[in-house]
């Protein structure tokens, strides 16, 4: 697209930004509740965030070009000038000479007059397919040093307000994911407080609706952010929930401490299952912003050994249970444990760390891919994560329709001496 217009006086900034902000709004307030309330609110805010920042304009010198020069004939009676008549007669003969250079950036700056600006503009001329601008100036002679001063001083002219403009751009991109993620959280407090109106007076929900939504602010130090979810079920309330992705980050930072200390056998020598949970909530509370981790905390009917809590208002996020391997029986008797006890229908990520001492580790992990699937609450099997992880998909003792994601996590602590865990068994 070919574009003419004067640089930097189209628009006053703030009437540009307030353009901007309203296109955010509208976006945000376009969606359906249930896709607002059911996505990562952080990978949204990231998503909008690069969506309307704007890369700030750049012009290159070393590209220009001078087109051909356009002879022109300019009548100088108009100006009733006896000097100018006297001097060059009534005509003026010269040459039309456009000049480009190459541009980055959004091109939709040039057109913003910036918040503090110099008061100089000019034609300007925007090729956005091939990103070249360019302006024309005029001379009345075959001289090098004119052309030199009339191309100078339409290039300030044109491009004078660059700087401030740019200036303007950096402080609205650095701003910008603040914005958002505030508009964002009180549009989704007002779509939450409508909704549980709308619970409370026992307005029927569509079945196809996703229960959950992204937690905002939770990510792991120096990893990429979480990725969308489409995870969903069938319930009226939007509750918070763990994004997949970072689940699968606490489960990959689970086996590295867990494999860590397969190579530390001091980390593990004379420790009980307590003593070994120390470690993994120790080393999870350092690995991630947004959360808090404990051990041995009270939920729903029981402690469990690792619990994982969104920081802001206490929501669970990820429940793990650690055992020593006593063999099959004992092992469904831990699993059971952990659905039975220790998940309420709010739970939906959870693990069972399994410690095991001395040697036959292969013939422990042959045992527990066997005897998962025999177990009441097993619905499939997803994939064997690592050498020694196994995720499986579980569901709730009274709620068949509820799923859970389940990872059993085995590790060999083959120089422990300690065979108990705190059940005494």
């Amino acid at each position: 697209m070919y574009r003419t217009f004067r640089s930097f006086t189209e628009i006053d900034w703030e009437s540009f930004k307030d353009n901007v902000y309203g296109q955010i709004m509208k976006e945000i307030e376009g969606n359906s509740d249930d896709y607002l309330l059911n996505v990562s609110e952080m990978e949204y805010v990231k998503f909008l965030t690069e969506k309307y920042s704007y890369t700030p304009l750049y012009i290159d010198l070393s590209s220009e070009e001078v087109a051909t020069p356009r002879e022109i004939r300019e009548d100088l009676r108009r100006y009733d000038d006896i000097y100018t008549s006297a001097l060059y007669g009534n005509y003026r003969d010269g040459y039309e000479i456009t000049i480009s250079y190459s541009y980055s950036g959004c091109s939709d700056l040039f057109h913003v007059r910036p918040s503090s600006f110099i008061l100089t503009s000019n034609n300007i001329s925007v090729d956005d397919i091939r990103h070249r601008v360019s302006f024309t100036i005029r001379i009345y002679s075959q001289n090098v040093d004119e052309f030199n001063r009339e191309k100078q001083s339409a290039f300030h002219s044109s491009f004078g307000n660059v700087e401030n403009i740019n200036s303007c751009i950096n402080s609205f991109n650095a701003s910008l994911e603040s914005y958002i993620s505030k508009k964002i959280k009180a549009y989704k407090q007002k779509l939450l407080a409508k909704n549980t109106f709308f619970a409370a007076i026992k307005v029927k929900k569509s079945t196809d609706a996703p229960v959950t939504y992204g937690v905002p602010s939770i990510k792991k130090k120096q990893v990429q952010k979480p990725h969308l979810t489409s995870e969903g079920a069938t319930q009226f309330y939007p509750e918070p929930c763990l994004e997949m992705k970072t689940y699968n980050d606490i489960i990959s930072e689970v086996n590295q401490i867990g494999k860590s200390m397969e190579r530390k056998p001091s980390l593990y020598e004379g420790k009980d299952e307590e003593g070994l949970r120390d470690v993994f909530v120790a080393m999870l509370e350092t690995r991630f912003e947004g959360i808090t981790a404990t051990g041995e905390t009270f939920n729903h009917c029981g402690k469990t050994d690792i619990l994982l809590k969104y920081a802001e208002d206490g929501t669970n996020l990820f429940i793990a249970e650690c055992k020593f391997w006593h063999g099959k029986k004992h092992f469904h008797a831990a699993i059971s444990q952990l659905f039975d006890r220790y998940l309420s229908w709010r739970d939906s990520k959870t693990a069972l760390i399994m410690f095991v001492n001395g040697a036959n580790f292969t013939k422990v992990l042959d045992s527990i891919k066997e005897s998962v699937p025999e177990h009441p609450y097993f619905l499939s099997t997803v994939n064997e994560s690592k050498e020694s992880s196994f995720s499986f998909i579980f569901r709730l003792p009274n709620d068949v329709s509820k799923k859970v994601y389940f990872e059993v996590m085995v590790f060999n602590f083959d120089k422990n001496t300690t065979i108990k865990d705190s059940d005494g068994k």
